[in-house]
């Protein structure tokens, strides 16, 4: 545990709960409609044996190797849109065949990783102040990997903590941009998915609804 990642009363339970509906979002893609798990705590910093950054159990990588294990051929990719790099993610799918592993995140920033791309694992650091514009002209550049592993699945880590008036971070999207980027994933006509990371505007709720909209 640490100052982050405390260990509050019923936690276990809360983390069991987020991880469950992750799951269940991933079983509706996978049966032709698309879903957002609205659930914390979330998970994209949690590994194989650590937790921390508020996350407990990955979720997402839970419900990819769900899937996996119903389907073993299964090709899925996990976007992670979070402004925070997804570190536990890349280290629980590092060199397995059936993922890939893409993350638009801002740098420098905590936890100070994903600064580089090997194989499965393709990174996409954006520097502080990063506009709309700019931050949709990367999307394109992760579209263009994902196209080539032939996915057949997207799973999507949503962060919101990029939105413009986020307290923790210095990214400059706005609330009409996460349905840009909602539009834009749709747009793979791929079966997805989403499960909610960070985000810590009061404007967060206004900033999921319009991405709920844009992959609906």
């Amino acid at each position: 545990m640490d100052a982050d990642t405390p260990a509050i009363p019923d936690m276990y339970k809360y983390a069991v709960l987020s991880a469950g509906a992750a799951i269940q979002a991933a079983e509706f893609a996978v049966n032709g409609q698309p879903a957002f798990s609205h659930m914390r705590p979330p998970g994209h910093h949690a590994g194989k044996d650590t937790l921390g950054g508020f996350c407990y159990f990955n979720n997402i990588a839970i419900a990819t190797n769900y899937l996996i294990s119903q389907s073993p051929n299964l090709l899925i990719s996990i976007l992670d849109i979070d402004c925070h790099h997804g570190n536990g993610t890349e280290e629980i799918f590092y060199d397995d065949e059936n993922v890939l592993f893409t993350s638009i995140h801002q740098s420098p920033l905590y936890p100070g990783t994903g600064l580089t791309s090997k194989g499965n694992i393709k990174n996409f650091p954006v520097a502080p102040g990063t506009g709309e514009s700019e931050y949709l002209k990367v999307l394109e550049n992760v579209f263009s990997e994902l196209k080539k592993f032939k996915l057949e699945v997207i799973a999507i880590s949503a962060g919101f903590d990029t939105y413009i008036k986020d307290p923790l971070t210095d990214i400059k999207l706005t609330k009409e941009s996460y349905r840009k980027i909602g539009n834009a994933i749709k747009s793979l006509n791929t079966a997805r998915f989403a499960v909610l990371e960070g985000g810590y505007s009061p404007d967060l709720p206004e900033c999921m609804y319009n991405f709920i909209e844009g992959i609906s």
